[in-house]
């Protein structure tokens, strides 16, 4: 699977991206409760006059700084390269996001990642979840459901946003960032 279309507003979802033990090692890591999260007030920073939530984050990856939990995660990488064929030449951003259930269904204010020309988002399902993420595609917004093992690939510039969970304890996805060069893929 290579058929990545990177001038259309393409989304590709892969469920069990990751093996199942690995899958389950970053759950058990992510909800643990000596796991090094930080409180953020919001989900947010584009839009101040929307519905917001807060939410607790770690950042993996952000700015040359890396976390001592980086090497948990990097494999998300290697398996974008065995799924999709592609390995970013720049990764901008890598966090979890870990929100609690709030009483309000409402998706979190629409937002994109970055707006440069070859970044990718990949947002992966720590755990299944209700709180879906929205994309604001051709005047209408679509919805992927959380599930553990799922992953999300979508160019950066794409309006998007989450949901907090209303039923389930947690939503807890990893957001990352990264630049890619498309034009080297072979049909």
């Amino acid at each position: 699977m290579n058929d990545i279309d990177v001038s259309e507003n393409q989304i590709i979802v892969i469920d069990d991206f990751l093996p199942t033990r690995l899958q389950d090692d970053i759950e058990d890591l992510l909800h643990d409760g000596y796991f090094p999260y930080y409180f953020d007030a919001k989900t947010n920073l584009y839009n101040e006059n929307e519905f917001d939530v807060s939410q607790f984050i770690h950042n993996f990856y952000k700015d040359g700084n890396i976390s001592q939990w980086w090497e948990c995660v990097k494999p998300l990488f290697y398996f974008l390269e065995q799924k999709l064929q592609i390995y970013p030449y720049e990764i901008e951003r890598v966090k979890a996001n870990f929100q609690l259930p709030y009483p309000v269904k409402q998706h979190h204010p629409l937002h994109f990642d970055s707006d440069a020309e070859n970044a990718y988002s990949l947002l992966y399902y720590v755990n299944d979840s209700d709180g879906d993420t929205v994309f604001s595609l051709n005047n209408s917004l679509e919805h992927i459901s959380p599930k553990k093992g799922r992953a999300i690939f979508f160019r950066s510039s794409i309006l998007h946003a989450g949901s907090s969970p209303n039923t389930s304890d947690t939503r807890v996805v990893i957001n990352s960032v990264a630049h890619f060069d498309l034009s080297t893929l072979s049909d």
